[in-house]
């Protein structure tokens, strides 16, 4: 559902904790101060990561056009998502936000060449959020863009930002790669002991199980779920939580409504397979329970009643945290993030105490928060 720009405070009052919200930066030669030579000179000939063969959508929503005429023109003031202005005032302010995970769209995990420049550039852009996002405002939280495809520099990234108090998480993008494989561990080491949650999100570069082949965007855009699931198993069969206990993991624009079969499906193969994963002690439902959360964007047009049934057949109401997708031209409005008629008990667990929860800040206080 498209955003539009606010200028008073919602009548929607509910506290919120919003898990997703996408800060933008256009022009990556922003990123000079930060980098060494000869990245500060490559930088400027680079054509960026936002080239996908399908993550075009076919008419732009007026923000959409908005940005497009805004990059044309040469100027960023204004643009939803670049100006933090902006968005202070009609997502943060508007909405009563208690908190909102800052999820970037600057996805150097999908580079498949050039692993210095990646680095490099990741490191980089954690500099630039810290400077001009987190620095103006206590309630964001970030997010460390790392290169999973070098594990051992996205550890030694994890351990320089993970000291920031407000760096909660990292963020990997799927692409086609499944992160439960053992040579991603050192990235879970590193989230383990710098005590920093794991977040999965779609990136333009996902991959369906049929890969990139698919025609058209409504296609690819339908399939996300799937790379979700796929993640998923591989966690959970390769042990991951097993190693790393007190990792947890959340999945961002991916939904949810599917977890029920998944996690009838998972339990299932574990104890016809469990021979295969010697290494996995617990069932896979128990440990998804614990271990993962899910944001709700984007939203499916349940009824109160279809969404206590999802949440009956996951056996909990605690896996559920709002996403609104912030400012992207499908991101969802809080008051219709879920159904109406849900009782206020979970209406309030869902839009924030499960995410406050989940990161490990529901004993924060008002002071902690000025």
């Amino acid at each position: 559902m498209t955003q539009a720009s606010h200028t008073t405070k919602s009548s929607f009052t509910q506290p919120l904790f919003d898990c997703d919200v996408h800060e933008l930066m256009l022009d990556a030669t922003q990123l000079r101060p930060w980098l060494k030579q000869p990245w500060r000179d490559w930088v400027g000939h680079w054509t960026g990561l936002y080239r996908s063969p399908l993550y075009v959508h076919p008419l732009l929503s007026s923000a959409g056009q908005e940005v497009a005429n805004s990059v044309a023109a040469g100027a960023s003031s204004g643009i939803r998502g670049v100006d933090f202005e902006r968005f202070r005032e009609e997502h943060l302010d508007y909405y009563n936000i208690r908190h909102a995970v800052l999820t970037g769209f600057f996805y150097v995990g999908v580079m498949r060449s050039q692993p210095e420049f990646s680095i490099a550039l990741a490191s980089a852009y954690n500099d630039w959020l810290v400077e001009h996002w987190l620095s103006k405002d206590p309630r964001l939280l970030g997010s460390i863009t790392i290169t999973p495809q070098e594990p051992e520099a996205a550890a030694r990234e994890i351990d320089r930002m993970g000291k920031h108090p407000q760096m909660v998480q990292i963020l990997l993008p799927l692409t086609d790669v499944a992160y439960g494989e053992p040579r991603y561990h050192p990235i879970y080491a590193a989230c383990e002991r710098n005590d920093l949650r794991v977040a999965f999100h779609q990136s333009h570069w996902t991959a369906t199980p049929v890969g990139l082949t698919m025609r058209r965007n409504i296609e690819w855009h339908s399939s996300f779920s799937l790379a979700f699931m796929a993640q998923l198993i591989s966690v959970i069969f390769e042990g991951v939580m097993d190693k790393y206990p007190r990792l947890r993991f959340i999945m961002l624009e991916g939904g949810y409504t599917w977890l029920p079969h998944m996690l009838r499906r998972l339990d299932q193969h574990y104890k016809e397979l469990r021979v295969e994963v010697p290494w996995v002690k617990r069932l896979p439902s128990e440990t998804i329970r614990e271990h993962f959360r899910f944001g709700s964007h984007p939203t499916e047009g349940l009824s109160a009643r279809e969404l206590a049934m999802v949440f009956d057949l996951c056996g909990s109401e605690d896996l559920v945290c709002f996403a609104s997708d912030y400012p992207h031209w499908d991101g969802d409005e809080p008051a219709f993030a879920f159904p109406s008629g849900l009782p206020p008990e979970l209406l309030n667990k869902l839009m924030l105490t499960n995410a406050l929860d989940f990161y490990g800040l529901s004993g924060e206080t008002d002071a902690d928060r000025a």
